[in-house]
């Protein structure tokens, strides 16, 4: 049987998570570029581990739920879902207890596609 210790899992978890901020770095300096065309890699891999750790604040864990947050950060800024200019954000996180946090990507992703229409 393999037996995996706190240290060796917490290891695990920093490199999943350090190739996650990679992709995502790269994510974002294509989909993005005027966003980042001035920032250097340590501050996008910073910006995009806040960003990171903001989405799990909302339940939401999953990679492409992260990334779709992602995304929406860098559409409607980075504090998009307290931001007064975006209240549907705010009102679709403020029913964090009733829903899990796919289904609040989701929301987001629906109000966002109605504003931006």
């Amino acid at each position: 049987m393999l037996v995996i210790d706190e240290l060796q899992l917490t290891k695990i978890e920093e490199k999943t998570n350090q190739a996650f901020i990679l992709r995502m770095v790269k994510y974002v300096r294509t989909h993005f570029p005027e966003q980042c065309q001035n920032s250097q890699n340590d501050h996008l891999e910073n910006r995009i581990n806040k960003l990171k750790k903001d989405a799990n604040s909302y339940s939401i864990a999953t990679s492409k739920d992260i990334c779709d947050y992602i995304t929406l950060c860098c559409k409607f800024g980075d504090d998009f879902c307290q931001n007064k200019n975006t209240p549907w954000a705010n009102e679709c996180v403020q029913q964090l207890h009733e829903k899990h946090g796919s289904n609040i990507i989701q929301q987001l992703l629906n109000k966002a596609k109605d504003t931006i229409e």
